[in-house]
């Protein structure tokens, strides 16, 4: 009969125990780690100089919008105004919703302008919701630019529940 106890009793296979586990990293891991960090490494060196080398828009060497492209207030006006009353009539505030429906909003609004074809002209959206309860809100923007080229429009509207506010700045690049 054996007298070992059933921690102390090997399986007839097993010749020697399992090795223990490091504590350290290991030499494939740390090799691995190095290769995915110059990949990343290379491909952002790659992204940077495809922006400074290869720019959106060409030089002309015009210091001002052709009238003709300049980025018109009335269109933009119109078009942000239809898109926040669609989409905003029936909105009812709601934390979890809000947020996704301005991001939906400033893509939206930011579509359409870009479809005006303003020329060398950034867009920038910047959609505000909030729920109405009883209190007051002032919503103010400050921005270095050339009052001549660069403009923006500001839309508001609210329902019982809910407050927008749209506002789209077009800034000329020269």
């Amino acid at each position: 009969m054996d007298c070992r106890s059933d921690k102390e009793k090997k399986h007839p296979n097993e010749t020697r125990p399992l090795p223990k586990p490091r504590a350290g990293a290991s030499i494939f891991g740390i090799l691995a780690t190095r290769s995915l960090a110059r990949s990343f490494v290379a491909r952002f060196r790659q992204r940077r100089a495809d922006r400074l080398f290869n720019p959106n828009v060409q030089p002309t060497y015009q210091l001002s919008p052709i009238a003709s492209k300049k980025f018109n207030r009335t269109k933009v006006y119109e078009i942000v105004k239809s898109i926040v009353d669609s989409r905003m009539n029936t909105f009812r505030y709601n934390p979890e919703i809000a947020g996704v429906m301005m991001k939906i909003l400033t893509s939206e609004c930011k579509d359409a302008v870009k479809k005006l074809n303003f020329d060398r002209c950034k867009i920038v959206v910047h959609v505000t919701i909030g729920e109405i309860r009883g209190q007051s809100v002032q919503l103010v923007s400050r921005c270095a630019w050339d009052e001549l080229n660069d403009d923006t429009v500001s839309y508001s509207m609210q329902n019982k529940t809910v407050f927008c506010n749209a506002m789209i700045f077009g800034v000329y690049c020269e």
